[in-house]
């Protein structure tokens, strides 16, 4: 909950919201669970800490990704245009 909270920012204009870092493996396709036998034993604390990260504002943030191995948004999703 810390974390979260850590990554809670607020704009000039009041909005509130939650900052993020897009993330993607290297090679599409390359992911697999993160909680397998060998992490089972993780706490719910440890295991959120290792999706928090830092902007290159120095920012906490949560990272986002997919394993298609492209970290932008689309341009529905709020990206921009291709």
């Amino acid at each position: 909950m810390e974390l979260l909270a850590a990554a809670t920012r607020v704009a000039s204009d009041g909005t509130v919201f939650l900052n993020f870092r897009l993330v993607a493996p290297e090679i599409a396709c390359d992911c697999d669970p993160f909680l397998d036998c060998d992490k089972n034993h993780m706490s719910p604390d440890e295991v959120l800490a290792n999706l928090f990260d830092v902007d290159n504002c120095g920012n906490v943030a949560i990272k986002i990704g997919n394993c298609d191995g492209t970290a932008g948004l689309s341009e529905d999703e709020g990206g921009e245009p291709a």
